[in-house]
């Protein structure tokens, strides 16, 4: 009876403390297919000409270097016209940037998956841009 007892135990042990290598735990990278990216920075937006919040990630493919993927969480910004995410090398917005497209949600998580052919990452600052009124919703700065 004991020795079942400890089978039992230790059988249930392994299962619940074992997992796969490399399975991610995180539901949004496991929704948008981003298993095998690895987490490198995150952080919080800061508001600029309206209210922003939340945290955007930088992921990077797994042994690459040619794609890499900027995961918003908890997101929330004021609706606007012709909202774009821009990342560019300086702050304020000068003439370097890359828009990465129309800005998916005022609120919630989502990501942009992007080539990087080594220059994207020279650019750390990530920007809500109204193309309409030129002003910046809210940025977030990584240490790149």
């Amino acid at each position: 009876m004991k020795s079942k007892l400890f089978f039992l135990i230790v059988t249930v042990f392994l299962l619940v403390n074992c997992k796969k290598e490399n399975t991610p735990d995180d539901p949004l990278v496991i929704k948008t297919g981003l298993e095998g990216f690895d987490s490198i920075q995150t952080k919080s937006f800061i508001s600029d000409a309206h209210p922003t919040s939340g945290t955007v990630s930088i992921y990077q493919k797994e042994g690459a270097t040619d794609t890499i993927a900027y995961v918003f969480r908890n997101f929330e910004t004021d609706n606007g016209p012709n909202l774009d995410v821009w990342v560019s090398q300086t702050r304020p917005i000068g003439a370097n940037y890359v828009n990465l497209g129309d800005l998916k949600s005022v609120n919630g998580d989502f990501y942009y998956k992007v080539a990087d052919d080594g220059v994207i990452t020279s650019y750390p600052h990530l920007t809500i841009w109204c193309a309409d009124f030129n002003v910046s919703f809210g940025y977030a700065t990584f240490d790149l």
